[in-house]
Order: structure tokens, then sequence, then C-alpha cells
């Protein structure tokens, strides 16, 4: 179904969950606003993309170039989302990076891009999938071996988080706005 104007063949929801959508529109605020419409009074919106941004873009580009095409860069992290923090209604509860240094987004990507474009998969690119597949090796060989390690916090940041999400509610008409931000 087409997301836009679903507001007007749909009821409104109390949790609209949307991961992996936002980013493939060039017209974000458009696109946000159609999310926004979903959402019932006291309903919450929860937006989550790929965050291919800082230390996945670069390697993304050139390694999976026709997904990667795909992707409207302002919409993987949250300041491109401000049609929100604008909107009527929002109270923003959570907007930032999600999931820690995770490689196997980029894995999953480049295999995507592979079925899509053999060809794409080059001598480098292997090789950064390998090494990456390696690391995701060692390190479940390390918490296999030492299970104190899970309990670990994952380092979330806007340099090498593999997710940006964003929880919204909105408020009723009575409810006050301004303890949004």
């Amino acid at each position: 179904m087409d997301l836009r104007g679903a507001w007007e063949r749909l009821p409104a929801y109390e949790v609209v969950y949307s991961l992996g959508v936002i980013e493939h529109f060039e017209d974000l605020t458009l696109i946000l606003r159609e999310h926004w419409r979903l959402v019932k009074p006291g309903g919450y919106l929860i937006l989550g993309v790929p965050h291919f941004m800082h230390v996945f873009w670069p390697l993304l580009r050139r390694f999976a170039p026709r997904i990667t095409a795909g992707h409207f860069r302002p919409s993987l992290k949250p300041s491109g989302w401000c049609y929100l923090d604008g909107a009527p209604q929002v109270q923003r509860l959570f907007t930032g990076y999600w999931g820690g240094f995770e490689p196997t987004l980029m894995c999953s990507v480049l295999e995507d891009e592979w079925s899509w474009m053999e060809s794409s998969a080059s001598p480098a690119a292997l090789a950064l999938f390998r090494s990456l597949r390696f690391w995701m090796r060692l390190r479940y060989y390390a918490r296999w071996l030492c299970p104190a390690i899970n309990r670990l916090p994952r380092w979330n940041s806007s340099l090498w988080s593999s997710y940006a999400m964003g929880v919204y509610r909105k408020v009723g008409d009575s409810e006050d706005v301004s303890q949004a931000h």
C-alpha cells in the first residue's frame, strides 16, 4: 500500500512502528507527516533507520552502490526529522543512536548488493566482508568463553551505531507539549 494518504483509508493506531521506510523518500517532511497522521492522540510513533553514516557510508557507497543509491542521506539521522519537532501535539521521548558498532548490518547490506549485482563482489569488497565475518566469529567465541562480556554495555554513538531511532508521543489537546523537549 502507498503510505501517502493511508491515513484517509486506515484508522489511527496506538503505535506506528516504522523501521527502514523513511530513508527511501526524498520528501522527508511529507513522509513524516503521513506517519504522524496514522497515530492516535496518546499514541506513539517509533522510527528507525539504518544509520549508514560516518563509518558505514564511505565503505557502503563504494562496495554497495545500488543499495546506498536508494537511501536519502538526510533521513539517516534524527536531526533530519525536524518536521516532528515542529509538528503539533508532538512530544519527543527519545532520539538517538542504537545498537553500538554492529558489523552484521554492513555484511547484510553487502550480501543484498551482491544478490542484485554479483559483479559488485570485488576482491576488496570480499576482503572487507571476510574481515567483518572473522571479527564477528571472534566476538562470538569471546562471549562464549567469557559470558561476562555479554553484560558489558554497547556504546552508542552517531559515529558508529547501526541504527538511528526516535520515539514520539502524540499528546492530546489537554496535555502540555512543553515537556516534550
